[in-house]
């Protein structure tokens, strides 16, 4: 277990340590990601910047620092993104979007330019699932949700999990 903050750069190179250490990578998750629900005149350069830097800017630099181990060893990576990145979301900041929109395009990106080298890389595109960031909404737009959600509910952490399983594992080559 490598734990750290994902905008550090020790961070990556604790995790290409580990690696390194232990013979080899094959799956990497970019899964961290914050929110927060201020509109765009209520949020600072510094508060856009930081969102970016966790949603985005962080799965980028430990992506380009375990690539190398993962071309060796070959393997998946999986990057969580959300649907606020295809479509303008009411409840969340105007970063979070653009952070998810840009994140889904370096999936894209990574995937054609790994795809041939033996590291396949996919995205899994949340719609709302029950997490933290959740739990934060009003009672009001919680049904809001719930009634534009076919299903009826909001997704689970476990349904994210087993789709990340799938695309880890040989059957999704």
């Amino acid at each position: 277990i490598v734990a750290g903050d994902v905008c550090a750069e020790e961070t990556a190179q604790a995790m290409y340590d580990a690696a390194k250490e232990l013979g080899g990578l094959h799956i990497l998750v970019n899964n961290a990601g914050i929110n927060n629900r201020d509109k765009t005149l209520q949020t600072t350069v510094e508060a856009f910047k930081n969102i970016i830097d966790v949603n985005l800017n962080s799965v980028f630099a430990i992506t380009q620092k375990l690539l190398p181990i993962m071309l060796e060893t070959g393997g998946s990576i999986i990057n969580i993104t959300s649907s606020a990145g295809r479509a303008p979301h009411p409840n969340a900041n105007p970063a979070y979007g653009a952070s998810k929109a840009a994140l889904t395009m370096l999936t894209k990106e990574l995937a054609l330019e790994f795809a041939g080298r033996g590291v396949r890389v996919n995205a899994v595109q949340c719609g709302p699932i029950e997490t933290e960031m959740t739990k934060q909404w009003t009672p009001e737009y919680r049904e809001k949700v719930m009634n534009a959600v076919p299903v009826g509910r909001i997704g689970t952490p476990h349904e994210v999990a087993r789709a990340v399983v799938y695309l880890a594992g040989p059957d999704a080559g």
